[in-house]
């Protein structure tokens, strides 16, 4: 009978933890920038700027300054890989196909890194972009 306990228990517990194996962690979850809703991020230069929304599954939308003037771009971004996608909007259409790719690493909770392995028009490959969040209610970036 004890054996039993012992055996039902231990088939409990592996149960238990074969449950949480697809559950996000709280400490890479909310330090990535799309884990922090409600944040703004810009590079230093504020030539790159974008909005993280109030929920984690909303599109994250930015604005990003070049030569031509102001671009509209669309990040895809996630806390299970290190991918980062920057699609750019022509005429308000995000293009599935035209897009620069990178990959991110968080620094700390305020700053955040992507290194762009594949360029498009705007982006070369090999650039490193580092992103600061944004103060409620600073206009400044926060180094």
């Amino acid at each position: 009978m004890k054996k039993n306990k012992i055996l039902y228990f231990l088939c409990l517990l592996i149960l238990i933890c074969f449950s949480f194996q697809g559950c996000k962690s709280p400490f890479v979850t909310y330090r990535f920038p799309g884990g922090q809703p409600n944040s703004v991020w810009s590079t230093k230069d504020n030539s790159i700027v974008f909005y993280v929304g109030n929920n984690l599954i909303d599109p994250i939308y930015g604005e990003m300054e070049t030569a031509d003037g102001s671009v509209e771009i669309e990040i895809c971004m996630s806390d299970l890989d290190t991918g980062v996608q920057f699609h750019h909007k022509k005429d308000g259409i995000t293009p599935e196909s035209d897009f620069a790719y990178g990959h991110g690493k968080v620094i700390s909770r305020k700053v955040y890194q992507v290194e762009i392995t594949s360029a498009d028009a705007y982006f070369e490959t090999g650039q490193i972009l580092t992103f600061y969040r944004i103060q409620e209610g600073d206009s400044s970036v926060v180094p």
